[in-house]
């Protein structure tokens, strides 16, 4: 258990256990917020305002459990897989974003709450014991409300440019919004265009049904497409959810207030951008600080990394208790099988941590139709480079999985997204892409299987060609650039390169000097060099290097 600072402030702190801490204390965060470039989350302000304006809401937050304090436990009530359902309201052609960048969204759910994102690998010593996979799952529902078939994500054109946080019409189909599915079945997310420079807000368990769910700025919903950075990696779903499942914000909405759980430490007021561990504040003054890379703290995306064991005994608690029909939803049970339907369900490999820069990766298909499938074409690579391409054959009847292991891919140091497509459209599209996010810390020079590249002629004169030979052991699709000693780029194509290929560099229009020529691929990226000299005497062939 964590041990708190005795002092006057530790017994401020134990006093606002009561309920009453809803209804005050929370003129302090709004102060602070609008100081920093972004409202990373208005929860706060919608219930302030709710309190004030909608009878019972107290009552029934509290009959939720709102006020209660969660303490660690080693005990977990098992695995729950929630249906979520989207709706993309859009009033612009930005603002209706894809399909991908919502799929990328639930894969960083899905990482974060099983602790599988690779910036848990940077968890301070002292906070690891209190780490876990909190055994929550999100996917996007299949079967609607009336029983049919969805793909769990619904798109309204609105004539409204924007939304404000205390609006309901983001929630009414009259006013350009749109209504929630039932909340005893459903997570309902709206992604939107929020007035100002708010992030997102979430009701809290015992909300009104018809505003019951969370709402995100389209702009930073997923890690792909129109997110922009610092809250590019989706983790501002991941701090309103914890909000959904009745996680207040780690400073307890108050100078030192009390975040309901037992193993966070206090803490003096929200943390906006990255920290270096430890920090201290006012509240804590000694290390190890405050707790700046909580999901429920404000810091910066890339710098977010768990819940607490509390906290996750806290989300289990409302599953349990108030939000427990949704374990038992229909929403994942899809009514009739399509016709021709392969899923990504999963990818096995790379996750979270990786030490090798020459990759393979795994994934699972699964069959979700009626047919049974013979072939599926893969391509994997990473967001904004060449992908590569794999096939796969054999025999997947309905309902069953294989595993697909994929030839080798590299990979540059630091955190890294990777991504998977069925490059065939079938009957549901939504599940043919993943995303995965992981490490990788691998020593100098690794690279997938070495490559020797031979430059000739060498020197070559201006006007002539050079002969590039590459040492290819497999096919790769390639970015090939010409670039100069000072580094700039002199040419720039993508080319299919073959075991065996030798590349014609035309040399004519080149100035004397040294060049280089870059081939990076996904499994290999290697250059050589060359020198061009005043044409002064011309070979007598050109441009033949077979």
């Amino acid at each position: 258990m964590f041990v708190r600072q005795q002092s006057k402030v530790g017994k401020f702190k134990a006093i606002q256990i009561t309920f009453c801490f809803f209804l005050a204390c929370f003129y302090l965060p709004f102060a602070l917020i609008a100081q920093e470039n972004k409202a990373r989350c208005l929860t706060d302000q919608v219930h302030r305002y709710r309190l004030l304006n909608q009878p019972g809401y107290a009552a029934s937050i509290e009959a939720a459990g709102m006020n209660r304090v969660a303490r660690a436990s080693s005990s977990n009530s098992g695995s729950v897989t929630i249906p979520v359902v989207i709706h993309v309201l859009y009033n612009t052609p930005e603002q209706n974003i894809s399909d991908e960048q919502i799929v990328s969204q639930l894969d960083v759910l899905n990482e974060d709450y099983a602790f599988l994102n690779p910036s848990s690998l940077s968890v301070p010593d002292v906070w690891k014991p209190k780490t876990r996979d909190s055994g929550i799952r999100f996917v996007l529902a299949r079967r609607d409300p009336s029983g049919m078939a969805t793909n769990g994500i619904l798109r309204v054109n609105t004539p409204r440019l924007d939304f404000q946080v205390l609006d309901p019409s983001i929630f009414q189909d009259a006013t350009g919004g749109h209504a929630p599915w039932p909340f005893t079945d459903y997570l309902n997310i709206w992604v939107c265009n929020l007035e100002g420079n708010a992030l997102g807000f979430s009701s809290f368990p015992g909300s009104s049904g018809n505003q019951d769910g969370i709402v995100i700025d389209y702009q930073a919903f997923g890690r792909k497409g129109t997110v922009k950075p610092p809250y590019d990696v989706g983790r501002t779903a991941t701090h309103e959810i914890g909000h959904w499942l009745s996680l207040i914000h780690i400073w307890g909405d108050a100078f030192c207030g009390n975040d309901l759980v037992d193993d966070t430490p206090v803490q003096e007021k929200p943390t906006f951008r990255c920290r270096t561990f430890p920090y201290t504040d006012d509240c804590s003054t000694v290390s190890p600080g405050i707790m700046f890379m909580n999901y429920m703290d404000y810091t910066d995306d890339g710098c977010m990394q768990f819940f607490t064991d509390s906290q996750m005994l806290r989300m289990q608690s409302v599953l349990d208790n108030f939000r427990f029909s949704i374990r038992n939803s229909s929403g994942l049970v899809l009514p009739m099988p399509y016709v021709h339907d392969v899923e990504i369900d999963s990818v096995l490999a790379p996750v979270k941590s990786n030490s090798y820069r020459c990759l393979s990766p795994e994934v699972r298909l699964r069959n979700n139709g009626s047919d049974t499938v013979y072939t599926a074409q893969i391509r994997y690579g990473y967001p904004g480079s060449v992908q590569q391409a794999e096939a796969w054959s054999g025999i997947l009847p309905p309902g069953d999985v294989v595993t697909v292991s994929l030839s080798p891919i590299g990979a540059a140091d630091g955190i890294q997204v990777m991504e998977f497509r069925l490059a065939e459209q079938d009957d549901q599209s939504t599940n043919n892409y993943r995303s995965v996010a992981f490490s990788l810390s691998s020593l100098p020079g690794e690279n997938c299987p070495e490559i020797e590249m031979l430059a000739y002629p060498n020197p070559v004169y201006s006007g002539g060609t050079v002969c590039v030979k590459t040492g290819l052991q497999r096919a790769q699709e390639s970015q090939i650039q010409l670039v100069d000693v000072a580094g700039r780029i002199v040419w720039s194509k993508d080319q299919l390169i073959r075991p065996g290929d030798t590349l014609a560099v035309a040399t004519g229009g080149l100035s004397k000097g040294v060049y280089i020529l870059v081939i990076a691929g996904d499994l290999n990226t290697e250059a050589v060099r060359f020198v061009v000299h005043e044409d002064e005497i011309m070979p007598a062939s050109t441009g033949n290097c077979e």
